[in-house]
């Protein structure tokens, strides 16, 4: 029986977090943790009856980071588990490969959803592809559907204890779009520089990095060794002042649009 569940969102930007927190709040069925995963490697779920899951999009797959996570968590086996992922270009095989993570990792996926949102990867923001329109309504009457299906999902699990794994399909397309390699994209970003005439010292970046590549002395200095290229850094920026050798001074973006808000309000 579905009594509580802990949610987990990996959200660079926050748009993954904004669909986190609507599909939360539609779960009649359980009373729900929401977790930053940033801030939980090594979870124990043992005290949960419900797990899941949603991350952004990075080059094709999981990010690095929420596949170490999956990796460090205890807990998990026998639990119902759904997978959310956001994206701003193609989704690819992403959706297949975290299912087959989590069941992997003992847990019976029960649903899946991707949803399109803006695009936050700086390289084609600044080539004009930044689908600051979507989802559209079709869209995200899909994803509302989504959460309202889930949500029933639960109840069945709760009544007739009917947990079973249920497929999770992605499209054709999708099964044939191959993950990139991110240490290309990292090499195609260069390295990051700091402008020390616009740096506040406000240490956004060191915060907002993932992989702990950044440190401030004054101002931030970056370990390439650690980084992949997630954009954070730049897109926290409040003064600009983070830079690489081919992009500087545009192409942020920072957190959702006021229209995505709109969308994803319950």
């Amino acid at each position: 029986m579905a009594t509580r569940g802990a949610l987990f969102y990996y959200s660079g930007t926050g748009n993954t977090e904004l669909a986190m927190r609507y599909v939360a709040g539609k779960i009649s069925q359980s009373a729900v943790d929401l977790i930053d995963l940033r801030t939980a490697m090594g979870f124990d779920l043992s005290s949960y009856d419900l797990a899941g899951f949603a991350t952004f999009v990075d080059h094709g797959g999981p990010p690095r980071l929420f596949i170490d996570f999956i990796g460090s968590l205890k807990g998990c086996r026998g639990k119902p588990a759904f997978i959310l992922i956001t994206y701003g270009g193609m989704p690819g095989r992403t959706l297949k490969t975290i299912e087959r993570m989590v069941f992997k990792a003992g847990m019976t996926p029960i649903a899946g959803h991707q949803l399109i949102t803006p695009e936050n990867f700086v390289p084609l923001r600044v080539k004009g592809f930044t689908h600051d329109d979507r989802p559209n309504e079709k869209e995200i009457a899909r994803f509302k559907a989504f959460a309202s299906d889930l949500n029933d999902i639960l109840i069945t699990i709760s009544l007739k204890g009917d947990l079973k794994p249920r497929p999770i399909r992605i499209g054709i397309l999708n099964s044939l779009i191959p993950q990139k390699d991110r240490r290309k994209s990292k090499k195609k970003m260069g390295p990051l520089m700091v402008d020390k005439a616009l740096c506040i010292g406000c240490g956004n970046c060191e915060t907002v990095c993932p992989y702990g590549a950044i440190r401030m002395g004054g101002a931030p200095s970056f370990d390439d060794s650690r980084c992949y290229g997630c954009w954070a850094c730049y897109n926290h920026c409040p003064t600009m002042a983070i830079y690489t050798e081919k992009i500087r001074g545009e192409g942020h973006y920072r957190e959702p649009t006021e229209r995505l808000r709109r969308a994803l309000s319950y």
